[in-house]
């Protein structure tokens, strides 16, 4: 991987969050003009996905024993090509640290905070921390680049703070 994968890799990144940002949806919840009959109505229609994202971890190891990940690391093994995918939990970026998410897993509250969504995102991990830290995916993308991961291939690296095990 190089600094244009890199780029390449953090650019796509950034156009999903601006389309996730920008979304009508996200922007009735953020707007502090948007009455709160409407922002109700949001929440009520944004509900399934706070009980989705329980169904979405079901969903996530099935993924992590897909066949396709295997055949394609078996195909390019004879080349040294290795094939692996990271599975983070939440991870602490602007794609979870904003209202319209602390409102899907707080609609309790009329106007939930940070420190409000920190028990509602712990719940899902086993270990007793409510999300992992970007450096932690990137340092599990840097061993599995490096020499020390050289022989690794056709493996799924849940950084999860053990959320699949839970």
């Amino acid at each position: 991987m190089n600094h244009q994968d890199v780029e390449r890799i953090a650019s796509h990144n950034e156009q999903r969050q601006q389309e996730y940002a920008s979304s009508d949806l996200i922007q009735l919840l953020t707007d502090e003009n948007t009455a709160g009959e409407t922002k109700k109505a949001v929440l009520t229609y944004l509900q399934p996905w706070s009980n989705a994202f329980q169904r979405m971890i079901s969903a996530r190891v099935t993924f992590e024993t897909d066949p396709a990940l295997r055949t394609l690391a078996l195909e390019l093994a004879p080349y040294m090509i290795r094939v692996n995918s990271i599975h983070p939990t939440q991870v602490d970026t602007p794609m979870i640290q904003n209202e319209a998410t602390y409102r899907l897993f707080r609609p309790d509250l009329e106007h939930p905070t940070r420190e409000d969504f920190a028990p509602a995102s712990q719940s899902v991990n086993a270990l007793p921390i409510p999300w992992v830290e970007p450096v932690d995916i990137s340092n599990a993308v840097l061993f599995l680049a490096s020499d020390e991961g050289r022989y690794i291939t056709g493996v799924t690296l849940p950084v999860d703070a053990g959320t699949v095990i839970k």
